[in-house]
Protein backbone atom coordinates (compact mmCIF):
# COMPACT_ATOMS: atom_id res chain seq x y z
CA UNK A 1 0.00 0.00 0.00
CA UNK A 2 2.82 2.60 -0.84
CA UNK A 3 1.83 5.83 -2.99
CA UNK A 4 3.56 7.04 -6.06
CA UNK A 5 6.14 9.41 -5.39
CA UNK A 6 3.93 12.76 -6.59
CA UNK A 7 1.28 11.44 -3.51
CA UNK A 8 3.87 11.05 -1.53
CA UNK A 9 5.22 14.65 -1.90
CA UNK A 10 1.88 16.01 -1.66
CA UNK A 11 0.90 14.39 1.00
CA UNK A 12 4.31 15.57 2.82
CA UNK A 13 3.45 19.01 2.32
CA UNK A 14 -0.45 18.58 3.29
CA UNK A 15 0.90 16.88 6.56
CA UNK A 16 2.75 19.58 7.51
CA UNK A 17 0.34 22.59 6.90
CA UNK A 18 -1.89 20.07 9.27
CA UNK A 19 0.96 19.86 11.98
CA UNK A 20 0.78 23.88 11.73
CA UNK A 21 -2.85 23.99 12.23
CA UNK A 22 -3.78 24.39 9.00
CA UNK A 23 -7.42 23.42 8.35
CA UNK A 24 -7.79 23.37 4.24
CA UNK A 25 -4.58 22.75 2.21
CA UNK A 26 -4.47 24.39 -1.33
CA UNK A 27 -1.94 22.51 -3.85
CA UNK A 28 -1.50 25.19 -6.62
CA UNK A 29 -0.05 23.10 -9.42
CA UNK A 30 2.41 25.80 -10.80
CA UNK A 31 2.42 24.32 -14.38
CA UNK A 32 0.94 24.54 -17.89
CA UNK A 33 2.26 21.07 -18.31
CA UNK A 34 -1.16 19.05 -19.30
CA UNK A 35 0.82 16.01 -18.41
CA UNK A 36 2.38 17.10 -14.96
CA UNK A 37 -0.90 18.62 -14.29
CA UNK A 38 -2.65 15.16 -14.74
CA UNK A 39 0.10 13.16 -12.87
CA UNK A 40 -0.96 15.76 -9.76
CA UNK A 41 -4.55 14.61 -9.96
CA UNK A 42 -3.91 11.27 -10.54
CA UNK A 43 -2.24 11.77 -7.29
CA UNK A 44 -4.52 13.48 -5.52
CA UNK A 45 -6.62 11.35 -6.18
CA UNK A 46 -4.79 8.25 -5.36
CA UNK A 47 -4.44 10.01 -1.89
CA UNK A 48 -8.32 9.80 -1.49
CA UNK A 49 -9.02 6.55 -2.74
CA UNK A 50 -6.41 5.54 0.49
CA UNK A 51 -8.34 7.42 2.85
CA UNK A 52 -5.93 10.01 3.21
CA UNK A 53 -7.59 13.06 2.19
CA UNK A 54 -10.94 14.29 1.50
CA UNK A 55 -11.00 16.87 -1.59
CA UNK A 56 -12.66 19.70 -1.37
CA UNK A 57 -12.08 21.26 -4.98
CA UNK A 58 -9.92 20.36 -7.65
CA UNK A 59 -9.10 22.13 -11.07
CA UNK A 60 -6.98 22.13 -13.98
CA UNK A 61 -4.23 24.69 -11.26
CA UNK A 62 -4.78 23.86 -8.30
CA UNK A 63 -6.91 21.07 -5.51
CA UNK A 64 -7.78 22.06 -1.30
CA UNK A 65 -8.18 18.99 0.21
CA UNK A 66 -8.44 18.61 4.29
CA UNK A 67 -6.33 15.16 5.50
CA UNK A 68 -8.63 12.54 7.33
CA UNK A 69 -8.00 10.67 10.94
CA UNK A 70 -6.50 8.13 8.69
CA UNK A 71 -4.30 10.55 6.71
CA UNK A 72 -3.14 11.86 10.31
CA UNK A 73 -2.45 8.29 11.72
CA UNK A 74 -0.64 7.51 8.51
CA UNK A 75 1.39 10.74 8.80
CA UNK A 76 2.09 10.18 12.37
CA UNK A 77 3.17 6.70 11.89
CA UNK A 78 5.34 7.88 9.13
CA UNK A 79 7.20 10.09 11.34
CA UNK A 80 9.62 7.45 13.42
Amino acid sequence: NTMNKIASEIFDKLYQSYTMGGDVYCFKYNTKNPNQIKRFKDAINELESLGYVNIKFISDDKARMTITDNGIDYGNSSMF
